[in-house]
């Protein structure tokens, strides 16, 4: 999960997507260089309306990294993404109206 290309798919156990559904993985950096990618499929809301993506990333066992979190497209286009928080190892971010 290197690049773009071979991001890890991440799937959610819940039957249906809704307001709020839930992916999560766990990876490990080999190095300050190493990247990971995932994949989230961003289906349509119900209702028609806009979709959020909210990525929360964070060191385990008290490890603070510096992590960075990008967003891109279907198409690997950057998608404009807001940091909401990026402290002590944790980085929190939100993407509006994904599609």
């Amino acid at each position: 999960n290197d690049t773009l290309f071979t991001a890890t798919n991440l799937l959610t156990g819940a039957l249906a997507v809704g307001p709020q559904t839930d992916y999560s993985a766990s990876g490990t950096l080999a190095s300050a260089r190493d990247v990971d990618y995932y994949r989230v499929p961003a289906p349509a809301a119900a209702d028609g309306g806009p979709v959020h993506l909210l990525a929360t990333v964070w060191g385990r066992n008290g490890a603070a990294p510096a992590p960075k979190v990008e967003v891109f497209d279907a198409l690997g286009r950057a998608v404009p993404a807001t940091v909401l928080t990026a402290d002590d190892g944790t980085m929190v971010v939100q993407a509006t109206d994904v599609r």
